[in-house]
C-alpha cells in the first residue's frame, strides 16, 4: 500500500514524455533485529537509504546502544548479502546521476518505466528487473480510487 503513490508519481512522470523515470523497490531483508523483539527488520521503509550511500561496512559493530550510529544505520546488518546490496544501490545511485540512468556493475539494465510493461527494479544482493510488480494489488487500488 504505501508504495502506490510512488507509482502514481511515476504515471504522471512518464505522461510528461520528458525525462525517463525509473521506478525501484528494496527487497533485501535485513536480518538484524528490531530492539526489544524477536522480529528481523525485514525490507523496512527508509532502510535503503542507508544502503544508497553504502553506509555498510564489513563487520561493523553498529549498535543501537551507540549514541554516534544512525538509527537506519543500525537497522543494516552486515553479512556478505547486505555489502553486495549496499554496494548495488550505491552504484545505481551515483550511476544514475553521473549519466542520467541507473546501473550496477553484474547488475541487469534497468528500463525506463512505461505504462505498458510498468518495468521496475528489485533492488537486492542479485538484482533483477520485474514487469509490473503486484499488479494484481494495484489494478485493485485503482478502481477504489473516487
Amino acid at each position: 500500500m504505501i508504495g502506490f503513490g510512488s507509482i502514481t508519481i511515476a504515471e504522471r512522470k512518464y505522461a510528461q514524455h520528458g525525462a525517463p523515470v525509473y521506478a525501484y523497490i528494496f527487497t533485501y531483508e535485513s536480518q538484524r533485529i528490531v530492539p526489544g523483539t524477536q522480529h528481523e527488520v525485514g525490507a523496512a521503509h527508509a532502510l535503503e537509504i542507508a544502503y544508497k550511500f553504502d553506509l555498510i561496512q564489513p563487520n561493523d559493530k553498529a549498535s543501537v546502544a551507540d549514541p554516534t550510529q544512525t538509527a537506519t544505520r543500525t537497522m543494516m546488518d552486515t553479512g556478505p548479502a547486505s555489502v553486495r546490496t549496499a554496494e548495488n544501490m550505491s552504484q545505481m545511485w551515483s550511476t544514475y546521476a553521473r549519466a542520467g540512468k541507473p546501473g550496477a556493475k553484474g547488475q541487469p539494465d534497468w528500463p525506463a518505466y512505461d505504462t505498458a510493461k510498468r518495468a521496475t527494479m528489485m533492488i537486492n544482493a542479485e538484482c533483477k528487473v520485474v514487469d509490473d510488480p503486484f499488479g494484481q494489488e494495484r489494478d485493485l487500488w485503482e478502481r477504489m480510487e473516487p
